[in-house]
C-alpha cells in the first residue's frame, strides 16, 4: 500500500488541509473490505479511479457508487464497502471544516448527511476536474491540478476565514470541552452570529460539532495500550454519566463502547482519529 500526503498551495491552506493519495493492489489490505464510516469532522473530496466502491450511509438509507464523491459532515453510521481482489487508487481533499463552503460560497449544512455526487453539483465543472485528475497517476501531477482548480476558487467575496478557524481549533484542542457562550465571546461573535455562520460554513452547528470531538476523543481514549474504564472515559470526555457516554456511542456508531474495537476500522481510524 502506498500513502502520501501533502499540503496544498500556500494560498490555499486556509481552506484545505492536505491532499491525500493511496494506492493499493488489493482492497483485502485494509484488513475488511467494508470500512465503516463515523461522524466526520471535515468535509472532502474522494477522487476514485479504479473500480469505485459502494457508498452507505444507513440512516438516510442512500447506496452509490461515483467516481467523484463530496464527504461533508457525517452524524450517524455508513460505510464504504470495496471489491475484493481489486486495485484501488485515490486521491483525496481534505478541506478543514469551513474550507469547501469559503471557496464554493455554499451553504453545507444542506449537505450534511447527503454524500452527493460533485458532479451533481458543480456538472461540467467537476467532471473537467475529474478527467483531468484521471489522465495521471503521479501524485505531484494531481496535486497541480488540484491547485490550479481551488485557486481561481479564493476571490474578495471569500469568507473571512479567521474567525471560523479560531472557533474550531478551540472546540478541537478542548475535545469538544468547551462553554459555547464563552467560545462565541473569545471569537467575538454573539452566539446566534457564531451558530449561524458555523452551521452553514461548516455544516452543523457548534454543540454538535463539539459532541463530534468529545465521541473521538473517547475512540482514542478505548484504543490506548491500557484502555480506561467506560465510566473513566465518560468522566475524561465530559458525559454526564457512563450511561450518557454509552447513549452517545450508540447514536455516532451504531455499537455499545464495551463491543467497539478501532482496529476493526483502520480508514476511520487513520484518517479521522488521527488526523484529529
Amino acid at each position: 500500500m502506498i500513502f502520501l500526503q501533502a499540503p496544498p498551495h500556500p494560498a490555499l491552506r486556509n481552506y484545505i488541509h492536505q491532499y491525500w493519495y493511496l494506492s493499493t493492489e488489493n482492497a483485502l489490505e485494509f484488513g475488511n473490505l467494508k470500512q465503516m464510516m463515523f461522524p466526520i469532522d471535515f468535509s472532502g473530496l474522494s477522487f476514485y479511479f479504479s473500480k469505485q466502491p459502494v457508498i452507505e450511509h444507513y440512516k438516510n438509507k442512500i447506496r452509490k457508487q461515483v467516481s467523484v464523491l463530496y464527504t461533508g459532515l457525517i452524524t450517524s453510521p455508513g460505510s464504504i464497502t470495496f471489491e475484493p481482489n481489486e486495485p484501488i487508487q485515490g486521491f483525496v481533499v481534505a478541506f478543514y471544516p469551513h474550507g469547501f463552503s469559503d471557496l464554493f460560497q455554499f451553504d453545507v449544512s444542506t449537505l450534511t448527511d447527503k454524500l452527493p455526487d460533485f458532479y451533481s453539483l458543480f456538472e461540467t465543472d467537476g467532471k473537467m476536474l475529474y478527467e483531468n485528475m484521471s489522465k495521471t497517476i503521479d501524485f505531484e501531477t494531481q496535486k497541480q491540478i488540484a491547485d490550479e482548480y481551488f485557486l481561481p476558487k479564493i476571490s474578495s467575496n471569500n469568507h473571512d476565514p479567521l474567525p471560523m478557524i479560531e472557533a474550531i481549533t478551540k472546540i478541537v484542542n478542548s475535545n469538544g470541552l468547551i462553554d459555547m457562550e464563552q467560545l462565541a465571546k473569545e471569537v467575538n461573535m454573539s452566539w446566534k452570529t457564531l451558530e449561524r455562520h458555523f452551521k452553514t460554513r461548516v455544516g452543523v452547528p457548534p454543540k454538535m460539532y463539539a459532541r463530534f470531538k468529545r465521541f473521538h476523543y473517547a475512540l482514542a481514549l478505548l484504543n490506548e495500550p491500557a484502555p480506561k474504564s467506560l465510566l473513566e472515559i465518560a468522566h475524561i470526555c465530559g458525559y454526564y454519566d457512563q450511561a450518557h457516554f454509552i447513549r452517545e456511542f450508540n447514536q455516532f456508531s451504531g455499537q455499545n463502547p464495551s463491543a467497539f474495537s478501532v482496529a476493526d476500522y483502520p480508514l476511520f481510524y487513520s484518517f479521522i482519529i488521527k488526523k484529529s
